[in-house]
């Protein structure tokens, strides 16, 4: 099964454990909270989760401004595309 089936993100937008645990291995300098809604009601990036992806991943490209989930979680193309 492949990575990008697991959902990375709740309901509520919050990322889900298996995110977290996607986010250490990629070696983020700062980490998620899992109380903390990332998304908008459109699934895109809040203003927060930008933020804190630019001093987490200051050398990968910015995420994208489409959203980053589908309506289950799962992460889209470009959302891997930035995180992978």
């Amino acid at each position: 099964m492949s990575v990008r089936l697991i959902p990375l993100f709740d309901r509520m937008g919050r990322p889900t454990p298996f995110l977290m645990a996607q986010w250490r291995q990629k070696g983020g300098a700062q980490p998620l909270q899992a109380a903390t809604s990332y998304l908008d009601a459109g699934k895109a990036a809040t203003s927060v989760l930008r933020g804190l992806w630019a001093v987490a991943f200051p050398l990968r490209d910015n995420l994208p401004l489409s959203p980053l989930a589908d309506s289950e979680g799962r992460g889209s193309e470009r959302f891997w595309d930035v995180f992978d």
